[in-house]
């Protein structure tokens, strides 16, 4: 099985998990494949309402804060 990585789970600006998608999908009582499909843009595209809105984003896609 490949390594999964990080992600993060948001609803709208509010946090609400992080984790594997497979830790989330059990946490959350959301399917796995629901949770993958939530990072593709075709997925926020569709889905406008951003204040209620679940996203899922990989840690690593995540733009830090620059510090300069």
């Amino acid at each position: 099985m490949a390594k999964e990585g990080i992600f993060t789970l948001y609803r709208g600006d509010e946090f609400i998990d992080v984790g594997t998608l497979t830790e989330m999908a059990k946490r959350n009582n959301i399917r796995r494949k629901t949770l993958s499909n939530m990072r593709l843009p075709g997925y926020r595209e569709r889905h406008k309402n951003y204040e209620n809105r679940l996203c899922c984003y990989k840690v690593d896609e995540i733009d830090p804060v620059s510090e300069k």
